[in-house]
């Protein structure tokens, strides 16, 4: 494997060595030049890429040079979207910075919705999340241990929040949680920055929720990749980021002792109904988020008076034996904005950085093929018969 850095922002690319003189390019960046000279060392290596990964959607991280051959460019499906959606944006982007690329070429990725990058050479694992910009694609390579980042974990750089999302901030930890948890990382190459190791990489990751967690608080932190030596447009960045959650209702609400932000959420459950297992079945329950309150209660039942939680389930093999439920199914809960047409079940949602699943009890009954055209009746089961999560 080969990291080229740039003198621009620091921006790394990264070339992952394959078969019969193949190579997976990653993030080649960032002036025409750097790319012209990308290619001419590829060439004189006797590489000559088979295939491309752009980890965001960014104007410094879509780039391509017709030098580069005509190699299939791969991105994550939001990733694409967006490149699509905002090219215009994009390439303004790019004429300002860096002038003289092939606009033509920009941004010209195919959607990849897997698990992995189909090339001839060692496996790249594909670690998905809307942390930094929708689509955000981390690239792992489980035989060397190396983890490509993208724009996180840098040693140079803060977090940059996507504030545009409805949840950058749910949005960036899910991604550090999802970088974290990958086992058997050796060697973690950031978008921008230094290549560091095990070690680096928990250092970084450390220093990054510091910073959310004060940030988003209100509170005074002092990182040392935020000095007055730092670039303009990062402090900008930071002093921008610390008005986005000052401006949040709920950052309000707790800065005055009060309690009345009622932010709406949809939370993914399992779904287990007393007497009946569903498998792999997924219902939304609507939620609502108290300010100065470290819990979730439901949106119906905003009372003073506390929720009282279950037992965390993590896994299925994990639920309660003498519960109403025979298991629980696998997988995610995610979290969206929604509005609530009525009331929702009584249900409270330990807080993400708990990593606890999501259980949902009911009464006898049977779901119909569709699970979501079911979600009226089963919130009424639940809240009839007072069943808590």
């Amino acid at each position: 494997m080969l990291v080229a850095t740039s003198s621009y922002a620091l921006t790394t690319s990264t070339v992952v060595v394959g078969s019969s003189g193949g190579c997976l390019l990653i993030d080649p960046a960032v002036t025409a030049a750097d790319l012209a000279g990308l290619a001419g060392e590829l060439a004189a290596r006797g590489l000559r890429p088979a295939a491309g990964w752009s980890t965001h959607p960014h104007w410094d991280h879509v780039l391509w040079s017709r030098e580069l051959g005509d190699a299939p460019r791969y991105a994550a499906p939001a990733a694409v979207s967006l490149a699509e959606t905002d090219r215009e944006n994009i390439l303004e982007y790019l004429r300002q910075s860096a002038p003289g690329h092939d606009l033509e070429l920009v941004g010209r990725m195919r959607s990849l919705d897997a698990s992995a990058i189909p090339w001839d050479g060692p496996e790249a694992r594909l670690i998905v999340h809307d942390g930094h910009a929708p689509g955000h694609g981390a690239v792992f390579l489980p035989k060397s241990g190396v983890l490509i980042a993208g724009d996180m974990c840098s040693d140079v750089e803060i977090p940059l929040l996507d504030t545009v999302a409805t949840d950058p901030l749910g949005d960036y930890r899910t991604g550090m949680q999802r970088l974290a948890s990958v086992p058997g990382v050796r060697q973690v190459v950031p978008g921008h920055g230094h290549v560091g190791d095990a070690g680096e990489l928990r250092r970084r990751l450390a220093l990054d929720a510091a910073y959310l967690d004060a940030v988003s608080a209100g509170q005074p932190y002092d990182d040392p990749r935020l000095t007055e030596d730092s670039p303009e447009w990062m402090r900008v960045t930071h002093e921008d980021q610390v008005r986005y959650f000052q401006r949040l209702p709920a950052a309000a609400a707790i800065r005055d002792g009060q309690q009345q932000d009622r932010r709406v959420r949809r939370v993914q459950a399992d779904v287990v109904l007393r007497g009946h297992e569903v498998v792999g079945g997924r219902v939304d329950l609507t939620v609502a988020r108290v300010a100065g309150e470290a819990r979730e209660r439901p949106a119906g039942d905003l009372e003073p008076d506390p929720v009282p939680a279950t037992e965390p389930v993590r896994r299925a093999e994990q639920a309660h034996p003498d519960g109403a439920g025979q298991r629980v199914g696998l997988g995610e809960p995610h979290d969206a904005v929604t509005d609530v047409a009525r009331p929702a079940a009584r249900v409270h949602v330990a807080q993400p950085h708990e990593q606890v699943r999501v259980r949902v009890v009911a009464g006898d009954g049977h779901l119909g093929d569709d699970l979501a055209d079911n979600l009226g009746r089963l919130v009424q089961r639940i809240a009839a018969e007072h069943q808590h999560v």
